[in-house]
Protein backbone atom coordinates (compact mmCIF):
# COMPACT_ATOMS: atom_id res chain seq x y z
CA UNK A 1 0.00 0.00 0.00
CA UNK A 2 0.88 3.65 -0.86
CA UNK A 3 1.16 5.88 2.31
CA UNK A 4 1.39 8.82 -0.32
CA UNK A 5 -2.25 7.58 -1.73
CA UNK A 6 -3.81 6.52 1.02
CA UNK A 7 -4.77 9.47 3.19
CA UNK A 8 -5.67 6.99 6.32
CA UNK A 9 -2.36 6.29 7.09
CA UNK A 10 -0.42 8.28 9.42
CA UNK A 11 2.82 9.31 8.28
CA UNK A 12 4.47 9.98 12.44
CA UNK A 13 4.94 7.61 14.82
CA UNK A 14 3.83 10.83 17.67
CA UNK A 15 0.99 8.67 18.94
CA UNK A 16 3.68 5.77 19.72
CA UNK A 17 5.94 8.25 21.51
CA UNK A 18 3.74 9.61 23.21
CA UNK A 19 2.72 5.72 24.58
CA UNK A 20 6.00 4.89 25.69
CA UNK A 21 7.39 8.26 27.61
CA UNK A 22 5.98 6.92 30.66
CA UNK A 23 7.56 3.83 30.71
CA UNK A 24 10.48 5.37 29.91
CA UNK A 25 10.67 7.79 32.96
CA UNK A 26 9.98 4.77 34.66
CA UNK A 27 13.13 3.23 33.48
CA UNK A 28 15.16 5.75 34.42
CA UNK A 29 13.54 6.17 37.74
CA UNK A 30 14.52 2.17 38.19
CA UNK A 31 17.86 2.59 37.97
CA UNK A 32 17.83 3.82 41.64
CA UNK A 33 16.11 0.88 43.40
CA UNK A 34 17.90 -1.04 45.98
CA UNK A 35 17.68 -4.51 45.18
CA UNK A 36 16.25 -6.90 42.18
CA UNK A 37 12.44 -7.71 44.94
CA UNK A 38 12.37 -3.33 44.70
CA UNK A 39 12.88 -3.05 41.54
CA UNK A 40 9.89 -5.97 40.52
CA UNK A 41 7.86 -4.60 43.10
CA UNK A 42 8.15 -0.87 41.91
CA UNK A 43 7.40 -2.00 38.19
CA UNK A 44 4.30 -3.75 39.09
CA UNK A 45 3.09 -0.74 41.16
CA UNK A 46 4.03 1.08 38.16
CA UNK A 47 1.84 -0.74 35.49
CA UNK A 48 -0.64 -1.17 37.93
CA UNK A 49 -1.06 2.52 37.66
CA UNK A 50 -0.82 2.88 34.30
CA UNK A 51 -3.61 0.53 33.53
CA UNK A 52 -5.87 2.29 35.73
CA UNK A 53 -5.51 5.16 33.98
CA UNK A 54 -5.23 3.51 30.67
CA UNK A 55 -8.64 2.43 31.55
CA UNK A 56 -10.26 5.15 33.30
CA UNK A 57 -10.45 4.56 37.02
Amino acid sequence: MNVYLDGRLELSNNRAERSIKPFVIGRKNWLFCCSTKGANASAVVYSMCTTNIKFGY
